[in-house]
């Protein structure tokens, strides 16, 4: 069995998450609450290495001024407008949204890639 990894960030509401290898075939993200909605990420495109590596190039973009907003998400239950400064993440289908520093986003897709390029066969 392939032990968690435990991760934190800087957020005022701290983002707490880990990852696990789910019922021996996939690899998923699970986050606490208030952003258990991220949990959502792990799904489609970005339960790949090619997936995660291009979020992690946008947000960089991001951060460096190359790009003024970058949209992506797991699925239509995660969708998520990232800005240098601070994401907008809507989720149930859009019909909700909480904000948060995209920075912390970033660390959480660069932590998905470590756990998914050592657990990925």
């Amino acid at each position: 069995s392939i032990p968690p990894l435990d991760c934190k960030s800087k957020l005022k509401i701290m983002l707490k998450y880990h990852f696990i290898f789910w019922d021996n075939r996939e690899c998923r993200i699970i986050v606490e609450e208030p952003y258990r909605m991220l949990s959502d990420l792990s799904n489609g495109w970005l339960n790949s290495l090619e997936g995660v590596n291009t979020v992690i190039k946008n947000l960089l973009k991001l951060s460096n001024g190359e790009l003024s907003c970058y949209s992506w998400g797991g699925s239509d239950y995660c969708e998520i407008d990232s800005y240098k400064d601070k994401s907008t993440v809507f989720y149930e289908f859009g019909e909700n949204e909480i904000e948060m520093v995209t920075d912390d986003l970033l660390k959480l897709m660069q932590d998905w890639k470590i756990y998914l390029e050592t657990n990925l066969h």
